[in-house]
């Protein structure tokens, strides 16, 4: 997890930077794509959170 997080304090230090954006975005997805993979019950169950909090509007 250290490397999405050092792309994203690279992002923010080069706000400008659109094709840094890009990096990031693809970055953070192979990440969540990792963790989906490696821990599909808990992914499911984030996935459930996530959309019952935003059916409450929060």
């Amino acid at each position: 997890m250290s490397r999405p997080r050092a792309a994203i304090e690279r992002q923010i230090e080069n706000a400008d930077d659109a094709d840094g954006n890009a990096s990031v975005r693809n970055e953070i997805s192979g990440v969540i794509t990792q963790f989906e993979s490696e821990h599909p019950t808990l992914a499911s169950t984030l996935g459930q959170i996530a959309t019952s909090l935003s059916s409450m509007g929060i």
